[in-house]
C-alpha cells in the first residue's frame, strides 16, 4: 500500500488507517517526491532517488522564474518592505511632470509579455488624498522590452473629456424664445450640466441665454472630490482652459461673466440653480472660441475644500435687451492639485 495524496503527515495518517484495517505494515511504503519505489515479487522498498522538485508557475510562465526574482521575493517574505513613491523617469532620473511619458521594464521577459493589452489601476496616496486612475498597456510584439504609459499624477482631479460622448441639451442658438431654467443632465462619469453641450472626445460648452426681458444662466458641476481623505480640509489650485463665442440677432456684442466655485448639492442641478459658493469670477467677450479653439487658461485657489464638495462653473450674459443672444463658454483640461 502506497499512500500518495497530501503532505507527509497526511501520508502517515493514511498508512495508519491501512494498518488498522489489517494491512501488513511490511507492505506499506511512505515515499516522498523524487524517491524510487522498487517492487519485486518478495517485497517493496525505497531504492534511490531521481531529480525532482517544485515547478514555479508565475503569470503565464511555467518553470521560468529566474533566481533574481526568487531572491527578491524571499527578501520580501522575510524582511517586509518600505515603499517610497517618487515620479521619476527611468531613463535619466528626472522628475516626471503631469502629462509626460516614462518607460518601465521588467527583469523577466515572461512577466513583461503577460502585461500585453491589459489594464492596470494606479493609486497615489498623500497626507490628504488618495486618488486612482486606470491605464492600458499596448499590445506587445515579441521583440518589445518596454512600453510608454501616460499618467496624470500629481493631479487630485483631472478631466480632458477625451472619453466624452457627444450631447446637446438646450445649448443651440434659438432666434425665437428659449426661456426658463432648464433641467440638468449627467455625463462623463459624474459630471452634470444644464444649458450645455459637448463634442465627443473634445470639450464641453455652457450656453448662457439673453432675451428681451430676462437672462438665463448655464452651469456645470464636477463629481464629488472623493480623492480628498474624509475629515481633511485642504486648499486646492483649480485651472481650466476656456474660450467664448456667441450668436445673436443684431449687433449688441454682449459678453458674459463666469463664476467659479463649489457646491455640496448632489444630482443634476438646473441651469437656474444658484446653489454653491462662488468666490471668483471673470468677464469674457469674444467670438473666436469653438470646441477646437480653447486658448485661454483661468486659475484660482479654493480654500477649505473637502470630499463632499463639487467644482462648479456658472455663466450668465451681461444684461438683457432687444435681440436674443446665446453666449457659449467652451471648457476643457480641468486640473486640480492640493496646495496645502
Amino acid at each position: 500500500f502506497i499512500p500518495v495524496h497530501g503532505e507527509q503527515r497526511h501520508l502517515k495518517t493514511h498508512a495508519k488507517l491501512a494498518r488498522e484495517m489489517g494491512m501488513d505494515p511490511r507492505n506499506i511504503v511512505i515515499s516522498d517526491v523524487g524517491k524510487v519505489i522498487e517492487i519485486t515479487a518478495k517485497n517493496v522498498k525505497i531504492n534511490g532517488t531521481v531529480p525532482a522538485g517544485k515547478v514555479f508557475v508565475d503569470g503565464y510562465g511555467v518553470g521560468d522564474v529566474g533566481a533574481v526574482v526568487l531572491r527578491d521575493r524571499q527578501h520580501l517574505a522575510q524582511d517586509g518592505m518600505i515603499v517610497v513613491v517618487v515620479s521619476m523617469s527611468g531613463e535619466d532620473g528626472s522628475v516626471i511632470s503631469p502629462g509626460e511619458t516614462f518607460k518601465i521594464s521588467t527583469i523577466e521577459a515572461a512577466e513583461f509579455a503577460a502585461l500585453s493589452s491589459l489594464s492596470a489601476s494606479v493609486t497615489y496616496e498623500s497626507e490628504n488624498a488618495i486618488v486612482s486612475e486606470s491605464l492600458s498597456f499596448p499590445a506587445f510584439v515579441q521583440s518589445d522590452t518596454s512600453c510608454s504609459l501616460s499618467l496624470n499624477c500629481p493631479y487630485l482631479f483631472f478631466e480632458d473629456f477625451s472619453t466624452l460622448e457627444a450631447f446637446s441639451s438646450n445649448d443651440a442658438y434659438e432666434s425665437g424664445f428659449s426661456t426658463g431654467s432648464k433641467s440638468g443632465l449627467s455625463f462623463a462619469n459624474g459630471w452634470t450640466a444644464a444649458r450645455a453641450g459637448g463634442q465627443a472626445g473634445t470639450a464641453i460648452r455652457l450656453a448662457a441665454r439673453r432675451e428681451t426681458s430676462a437672462r438665463y444662466p448655464a452651469r456645470c458641476d464636477s463629481p464629488q472630490l472623493t480623492g480628498i481623505k474624509k475629515g481633511h480640509n485642504v486648499s486646492l489650485k483649480l485651472s481650466f482652459d476656456y474660450s467664448m463665442n456667441r450668436q445673436e440677432l443684431g449687433s449688441s456684442k454682449v459678453g458674459q461673466t463666469v463664476y467659479v466655485g463649489w457646491t455640496t448639492e448632489t444630482g443634476a442641478l438646473s441651469s437656474g440653480s444658484k446653489s454653491g459658493t462662488f468666490p471668483a469670477s471673470f468677464h469674457i467677450n469674444e467670438t473666436t472660441g469653438s470646441y477646437t479653439n480653447i486658448d485661454k487658461t483661468y486659475e484660482l485657489v479654493l480654500d477649505d475644500m473637502d470630499s463632499s464638495k463639487r467644482l462648479s462653473i456658472r455663466t450668465n450674459t451681461d444684461y438683457y435687451a432687444f435681440n436674443n443672444s446665446t453666449c457659449w463658454l467652451y471648457i476643457d483640461n480641468i486640473k486640480v492639485t492640493i496646495t496645502k
